[in-house]
């Protein structure tokens, strides 16, 4: 069967312009960067920050009301004083009971470079390295 004739397909162009004929310019909550949302309302540039979003979302309402699981704390009869295992935990720990949004790298860091017996202070909290890993925090 011979080829009688080419009818190019037609492409639909979708045009995200606004009603002043301007693009939606948006900034992602997750990683910052600019980027030309597909609608107004869009808050992530790709699936794969959306999806870091879900699961931030997911790890604070497990952690909802200051509650640690319990095998992160490690046994102490003080009240006052908690032992944690690990610098992450010990920032979880801090996120719940203070506001430290665009904190977590300088006490990340702080904590990281913690030699043994040494202390960090964050508001009322003093945090000791105890090892390697443990760390002990005392209000």
């Amino acid at each position: 069967m011979p080829i009688i004739d080419f009818i190019p397909p037609k492409f639909s162009i979708n045009d995200n312009r606004n009603s002043n004929g301007n693009y939606y310019q948006a900034k992602c909550d997750i990683c910052g960067t600019d980027y030309f949302p597909k609608r107004p309302l869009a808050k992530y540039c790709s699936p794969k920050c959306k999806m870091v979003q879900h699961r931030i979302s997911k790890l604070e309402q497990k952690l909802k009301g200051g509650n640690i699981p319990a095998k992160k704390v490690i046994g102490t009869n003080d009240p006052k004083v908690k032992s944690m295992r690990g610098a992450i935990n010990v920032y979880k720990f801090l996120k719940n009971l203070y506001n430290t949004r665009g904190d977590k790298d300088e006490i990340l860091s702080e904590l990281q470079y913690l030699n043994f017996e040494e202390s960090y202070q964050y508001g009322k909290h003093n945090i000791t390295r105890k090892s390697e890993q443990i760390f002990e925090i005392v209000k």
